[in-house]
């Protein structure tokens, strides 16, 4: 009767915990917002045009020996992907630790305990004995709510959530790096542009010098020449101190030495941006560099590229994904919380052998138990509740975190399309500028050394050439960086570059 009772009583309680695991709704993503075409990019790629940039090394496309070399020692010593993977290495543990919560348990005790004593309370006779005791335990939790694998879906999701974050982390690493090297590369040439001008500008300070000696001159005409010389020595100064934080930056990158950093930038990129381009002589692809500025190719050519449309992008981007699987996973530790307010059921058995030795005599025997086993709390003090609202909070905070992140990644690339729109725009004027600046300069140097025109005319046309060029210089590492900043803010998802184009 007992028995039969027992049965009556446990057959509601099971249906009814069973019933309770059905409360868990299945996590839904909340579709992303994003706008169907971006703002920046008038024409949608199609794909007979266009392929994806699916090489992860995307930063070998630029054919840049010191990019390669230190893009390669920066992923090996960096402590940013190294903490990234640490964080990993400790989801993945956090998932072996869930899986092994739903297991079976078994675990065994052995004890071994030598003493003596008197054999009875009215005898003086002392007596040693050993006592001796071997038993196994087992235990098994049956998930009859979900909690235990409510919490190996929290874990898994985190740990994708982790593996996402790493790969944020490693595009924005090499994204650096690139722009470090793109930043160097226009400041040398910016550098080199200002020495040669420098050099330029002590000639023609001569040259007055030599002019007020016999009378062809004025001494205002000299300490203008003077001046000149002076500003542009600190404009260079100036330039060689930005060159040397890039270097400086590069080194806390890699971790190499800066001797080391400035010989592997030494390389020129195999294929780029030519000197003549930048200093107004004519743009033949093979033209041969200006006197002055040796060295053929200053910066990497930028391979030209289209974003796929928004929503293909953004739920690829890791960002987005992080941020997701962290709202499924604070989704599933709602279930967990929910599914700890009931009680839990164990499977458990017992076997214990004993060994009792005393005087010569000896006994032994062993028991064992087996059965299941219901336990739960009756009155918390609303912890169980507590725990539910707490969890529930985080999943609204991070399904508010996704929506935030989903808008950062979505303005980041708008930025980056605006920027590399501008940066293509930039690069037509710039260098029709520098062209009618450079000519307008050699006109002025002719005329002035025959007197036909003041120092004042060579020197305002000198100003406009150096600025010409720097705006050159500054139109071709933007546009550079802007292709930088565009895998950066897709993280090289949905990035498409034309198909069979050499000439870009």
């Amino acid at each position: 009767a007992r028995g039969r009772h027992r049965a009556r009583w446990s057959a509601p309680v099971a249906a009814t915990l069973v019933l309770c695991a059905c409360q868990q709704l299945p996590y839904r993503a909340a579709p992303l917002a994003a706008v169907p075409t971006w703002d920046a990019q008038s024409v949608a790629p199609t794909p007979a045009n266009f392929r994806a940039v699916v090489d992860e090394r995307w930063w070998l496309q630029l054919h840049d020996p010191a990019v390669d070399s230190l893009v390669a020692t920066a992923l090996a010593n960096s402590p940013d992907l190294a903490q990234a993977l640490a964080r990993i290495d400790a989801a993945q543990a956090a998932v072996g630790g869930a899986r092994a919560v739903g297991s079976a348990t078994v675990s065994g005790n052995a004890s071994l305990t030598r003493g003596s004593g008197q054999v009875a309370s009215n005898s003086s006779s002392t007596q040693v004995g050993s006592v001796g005791t071997l038993g196994l335990s087992f235990n098994w939790e049956l998930d009859l709510v979900g909690r235990i694998r409510a919490g190996r879906e929290a874990a898994q999701l985190r740990l994708d959530a982790r593996s996402a974050d790493a790969q944020s982390t490693q595009v924005a690493l090499v994204a650096q790096v690139v722009g470090r090297v793109v930043d160097w590369r226009a400041c040398d040439f910016a550098l080199r542009a200002r020495e040669w001008e420098v050099t330029s500008r002590e000639a023609t300070e001569a040259l007055v010098s030599r002019r007020v000696a016999v009378g062809m001159a004025t001494a205002a005409d000299a300490a203008r020449a003077m001046s000149d010389v002076a500003i542009t020595r600190t404009d260079a100064i100036a330039q060689g101190q930005g060159c040397r934080l890039d270097v400086n930056a590069l080194v806390a990158l890699t971790g190499l030495q800066a001797d080391r950093v400035r010989e592997q930038l030494s390389a020129p990129p195999q294929v780029g941006v030519a000197a003549c381009t930048l200093t107004g002589e004519p743009t033949a692809k093979s033209c041969d560099p200006p006197m002055g500025f040796e060295g053929g190719v200053v910066l990497p050519e930028m391979p030209n590229v289209q974003v796929a449309l928004p929503a293909a992008v953004l739920a690829s981007h890791p960002s987005v994904v992080a941020a997701q699987r962290e709202a499924e996973a604070t989704w599933s530790d709602i279930a967990a919380a929910r599914a700890s307010r009931y009680p839990r059921l164990n499977l458990g058995a017992l076997l214990t052998g004993q060994w009792l030795r005393v005087g010569g005599q000896a006994l032994n025997f062993s028991t064992w138990a087996v059965g299941p086993s219901l336990a739960g709390a009756i009155v918390d003090g609303g912890a169980a509740e507590s725990q539910i609202d707490g969890a529930e909070a985080r999943y609204r905070e991070s399904a508010a975190k996704v929506v935030a992140v989903v808008r950062a990644s979505a303005q980041d690339i708008e930025n980056a399309l605006v920027a590399s729109n501008a940066a293509q725009a930039r690069a037509e004027p710039t260098q029709q500028a520098l062209r009618a600046a450079l000519l307008a300069l050699r006109i002025a140097e002719v005329q002035w050394r025959s007197g036909a025109t003041t120092l004042l005319v060579l020197e305002d046309a000198r100003r406009q050439y150096s600025r010409a060029q720097s705006n050159a210089i500054l139109a071709a590492k933007d546009r550079a960086q802007a292709w930088v900043g565009l895998v950066r803010a897709t993280c090289n998802q949905g990035l498409l570059s034309p198909r069979n184009d050499p000439e870009t």
